[in-house]
């Protein structure tokens, strides 16, 4: 199990990186969203978890979003991103081609993306 590390007041929490669902740039500050509907809030960029994250499945899909790719449902054609906590995110149009053919390549549910 891959373990994601936030160090917070003085401190370190450890969480199992399956639990993130998303994580979201808020100005110098970063959002993490855990399947359990709790959020953390760090005071690190979001570029400073993308090396940590990316290798366990995460997917920079816009500037200000790393999702982990084994809570998205669906992808429709305008490149909505539909996350099973019901969040939806837009892909950045310059990533778009390339988190599309990421997550067909990536996924054995071929249903992922809306036709």
């Amino acid at each position: 199990m891959n373990l994601f590390t936030v160090s917070k007041h003085g401190g370190l929490l450890v969480f199992p990186v399956n639990d993130i669902i998303r994580l979201q740039a808020s100005s110098n500050y970063t959002y993490i969203f855990f399947a359990n509907n709790k959020k953390l809030l760090s005071a690190k960029v979001l570029h400073n978890f993308e090396e940590q994250l990316i290798p366990a499945g995460f997917i920079r899909i816009h500037n200000s979003h790393l999702v982990n790719k084994d809570y998205i449902k669906r992808i429709d054609t305008s490149g909505n991103v539909y996350l099973n906590d019901d969040t939806i995110i837009n892909i950045a149009r310059r990533r778009r081609k390339q988190v599309i053919q990421y997550l067909k390549g990536a996924t054995i549910d071929n249903n992922i993306l809306a036709a």
